[in-house]
């Protein structure tokens, strides 16, 4: 099986950059041209099938309709929201870029901290290695150093909450 072009995509989708919504151009098998097209498949991802083939994911589809090139590695959705595949909510990310844009709270009520006996240890995960950045007797202390690493690591694409 061929891989997908962005002329083919062109020809069978319109893609509104403003709203991330897909709609069929071409009608059959059970589409009528204006439809929009996909749906959650469950996991908040909007999936599409295109020529037979299942399970694309809206977002990556994007970004084949906008820059011509499958996305390198990951595409972060920029506000978390997996259904909101608007243009200007699409990132190229790396996997560790990606996971450090998500939400997380430990037991500890704070991201990349854990309660450790009398104190709090800040952690960071960097390209799926987990490192130590020290211990706070407090857990927003512990989380301060948290931040910190996460901007100064991760830059745009850290996420504190």
């Amino acid at each position: 099986m061929t891989e997908l072009t962005q002329q083919r995509l062109k020809e069978l989708l319109q893609y509104d950059p403003a709203t991330g919504v897909f709609t069929w151009l071409v009608g059959g098998h059970g589409v009528k041209v204006g439809n929009v097209a996909g749906a959650d498949n469950g996991s908040g991802y909007i999936r599409l099938s295109v020529d037979g083939r299942r399970g694309y994911k809206a977002h990556r589809l994007a970004w084949l309709y906008m820059t011509g090139e499958w996305p390198v590695g990951d595409i972060d959705h920029r506000d978390l929201d997996k259904a909101n595949n608007a243009w200007a909510n699409l990132r190229e990310a790396t996997n560790s870029q990606n996971q450090a844009n998500k939400t997380g709270r430990s037991e500890s009520g704070f991201k990349g901290v854990s309660k450790d006996r009398n104190r709090f240890k800040a952690m960071i995960s960097v390209n799926g290695k987990r490192i130590h950045l020290g211990s706070r007797s407090t857990p927003e202390e512990a989380h301060a150093l948290y931040v910190a690493a996460a901007n100064d690591i991760h830059g745009e694409f850290a996420r504190a909450a």
